[in-house]
């Protein structure tokens, strides 16, 4: 939790090199030393804020993934700084509330607001996860829609062929001959999309993990994946269709030829 200012005189002024620092790594890295050089060296931050290195911490994410950890010094500013408070987990109204009279009672000339840095950190991915449910949304609704396309052609393929498979079974052509017949068309459609879908899929996945500066890299077997729940979706779609068709009496079939 985070507070507004740190309630001490504006008109104090600190010492002259009386600022001590906490730094991160990258800092260091960035300046050119190593943790255990840094320590004790005098640095001027900000332009006007002459103080010591007192010790290095190693970095954190303070910003979002899509950025790179920046350099970053901490440090006490009597005017401008910010309280930070750490909750333990029970009542967080009362001892909100606590707080605040505290609060008043040190610093009545200013108002008490505070916010929680787990809600901050989450609004830094809030975007990414209505994205990825908006994505999540349309690619089950795509394959709803899919799968009942699928249905209807292979529903209007059996009756296109109704009498040639008709023929097929009274010439001895088992059950799973006539499926596999029917079907191989469909498989070979998925597979065309397939080839065609994931280049397009690979490109749009690596534009957007492009925008983080510490991402995944993107696997080949995420898409041979996809390619195999499609077929797998697009077989279960097409099979009842496929079955009932190759089951039929070919007498019925046949009998007004």
């Amino acid at each position: 939790i985070a507070g507004t200012a740190f309630p001490q005189s504006e008109s104090y002024v600190p010492a002259p090199g009386s600022y001590r620092y906490l730094v991160n790594k990258t800092l260091v890295d960035e300046v050119g030393w190593i943790p255990e050089e840094a320590i004790g060296k005098k640095v001027n931050m900000l332009g006007d804020r002459l103080g010591e290195i007192v010790g290095v911490y190693a970095d954190y994410h303070y910003l979002s993934l899509h950025q790179a950890i920046r350099p970053q010094a901490l440090f006490i500013e009597p005017s401008y700084s910010y309280l930070m408070a750490r909750l333990t987990p029970g009542n967080i109204t009362a001892t909100l509330a606590g707080m605040e009279d505290t609060w008043i009672r040190m610093a009545p000339h200013r108002p008490f607001e505070y916010k929680f840095l787990d809600v901050e950190f989450d609004a830094l991915y809030r975007s990414d996860r209505q994205t990825a449910t908006i994505i999540a949304v349309f690619a089950t609704l795509a394959a709803m829609i899919a799968g009942l396309g699928l249905i209807g052609l292979a529903s209007f393929s059996a009756e296109q062929r109704r009498k040639e498979i008709g023929v097929r079974k009274a010439l001895g052509a088992s059950v799973s001959q006539i499926v596999m017949m029917l079907s191989k068309d469909f498989t070979r459609l998925v597979l065309i999309a397939y080839v065609v879908a994931s280049p397009i899929a690979y490109v749009i996945m690596k534009k957007w993990l492009d925008n983080f500066a510490y991402r995944i890299d993107t696997a080949w077997w995420i898409f041979v994946a996809a390619g195999l729940f499609a077929t797998i979706v697009a077989m279960l779609a097409v099979s009842y269709q496929s079955i009932r068709a190759a089951t039929a009496d070919p007498i019925e079939s046949l009998q007004y030829d």
